[in-house]
């Protein structure tokens, strides 16, 4: 796809998300942009989130999304998910070992990694000062009648879109 229908229509959302909501993480796609697959792709980690949008949390990648060590890293993920496979053969494992000895990935460049993590978990206060952070609730029955309420309200959504009235 060109430019135009890129920044028009696929990456207002993404850009609303991390200039407007102020996004602490991103998933990277399983799909490929032109011939790079998004979780190794420097013109959308790099390029755009990271020095157009001044991107400063994590990239986090999708179930079984990565399919390099040196090249994910690199270009902007920082966080690699499950894949079927034992954890030590994730490329952001033991192949990250193996490539920092080889000398194709830089201590340094790691750091700047490890950086954006913990500082996403500070944020977040998952490290640090955890006393100010604000306790939730789960499953409690404001939640159920949410849910409910919601689900009523799609289903007659769902009814108006699929059967709409016809008057006479």
């Amino acid at each position: 796809m060109d430019d135009r229908t890129l920044r028009e229509i696929y990456l207002p959302a993404f850009e609303a998300a991390v200039k407007e909501a102020k996004a602490y993480s991103i998933m990277g796609a399983y799909n490929k942009f032109r011939g790079e697959y998004l979780c190794e792709s420097d013109y959308m980690l790099n390029q755009i989130l990271r020095n157009e949008w001044d991107f400063q949390g994590v990239v986090v990648s999708d179930w079984a999304a990565v399919h390099s060590t040196a090249k994910s890293l690199k270009n902007g993920l920082d966080i690699e998910m499950g894949t079927p496979k034992p954890f030590n053969q994730y490329f952001l494992a033991d192949p990250l070992i193996a490539a920092v000895r080889a000398g194709e990935i830089t201590e340094s460049e790691i750091d700047i990694h490890v950086k954006r993590i913990l500082r996403a978990l500070f944020q977040v206060k998952a490290m640090g000062d955890t006393a100010s952070r604000v306790k939730g609730s789960i499953a409690t029955e404001a939640h159920y009648k949410d849910a409910y309420n919601i689900a009523a309200e799609s289903i007659v959504l769902l009814k108006t879109k699929i059967m709409p009235c016809r008057y006479k």
